[in-house]
């Protein structure tokens, strides 16, 4: 009996696992001037390597508004990364904002 359902488990995990769904990934920065020499978003360390495993679906989303009321929605995706070019003052990130911690 333990035979068969460790059996059972192992081919029920090995299923589970082979048919995992990416996660999706919802990447924010915000648009905004850079020293010349600075890195683009996409050169970000983290976003190269989010995008090159085949575990995640990396969805960019550049923003060049960062008010309360822009909307941006965050439905969709299991995990949101949001890039330091936001600085802590902006409307979007506050409660209420679109990426804010209360949304």
């Amino acid at each position: 009996m333990k035979k068969i359902y460790l059996l059972f488990s192992t081919l029920f995990i090995f299923s589970v696992v082979l048919n995992a769904q990416p996660v999706k990934v919802g990447y924010f920065s915000y648009q905004k001037s850079m020293h010349a020499t600075a890195a683009t978003v996409q050169e970000d360390p983290l976003l190269v390597m989010l995008q090159n495993d085949p575990n995640f679906m990396v969805y960019v989303n550049i923003l060049s508004d960062v008010s309360d009321t822009i909307p941006t929605s965050l439905d969709g995706y299991d995990v949101v990364v949001i890039q330091e070019a936001f600085s802590s003052s902006c409307n979007i990130l506050k409660s209420g904002g679109s990426l804010g911690m209360a949304s």
